[in-house]
């Protein structure tokens, strides 16, 4: 099979960026999330407080290791909106569990959220080998914005394109 080599300025500056870029990134990342969700939700602020740790003490990525996660259990805990980050009114979509095995899980997503997801679904669909002109059928049952997302790719590859086409449906 042959390998396919990117077009210039087919790819992302992300997507060739060394090592240390990408770690500088996440590191970034983690600690504008970790100091978003001590100052906003109050349950994730006692967790840390509980194990003694402050978002200011993430100095590099092995840190992370030191401050708490949320489970599935806090997400039915504080069901149903109890986990938000953000004011119910910047929620765009919740996506909910049939609650099954117990209380149902809610999860929020803001309109940046989904922006961020389709573009990851984009580039992902890009990496293994997707462009506009091919067409992309995959039956998933649970996964139906990411199948708009895989639907909008046979629409075109500009990643800002596939970003309106995701928010049309």
């Amino acid at each position: 099979m042959p390998v396919k080599q990117p077009r210039p300025g087919e790819l992302e500056p992300i997507e060739t960026a060394s090592r240390d870029e990408i770690s500088a990134l996440q590191l970034q990342r983690l600690q504008w999330s970790l100091r978003h969700c001590y100052d906003n939700v109050a349950a994730y602020r006692k967790k840390c407080q509980d194990k003694g740790v402050h978002p200011d003490e993430l100095k590099q990525l092995s840190d992370l290791s030191h401050f708490p996660f949320m489970t599935k259990s806090d997400l039915r805990d504080h069901y149903p909106f109890g986990l938000l980050a953000v004011p119910r009114e910047q929620v765009a979509r919740l996506h909910a569990s049939s609650g099954t095995t117990g209380k149902s899980v809610v999860v929020g997503y803001t309109r940046n959220d989904l922006d961020h997801w389709a573009n990851v679904v984009a580039r992902s669909i890009r990496a293994a080998g997707g462009r506009s002109q091919l067409l992309l059928v995959i039956l998933l049952i649970q996964v139906f914005p990411a199948i708009l997302a895989m639907v909008a790719l046979t629409k075109t590859s500009d990643t800002k394109e596939l970003q309106r086409i995701f928010w049309e449906y």
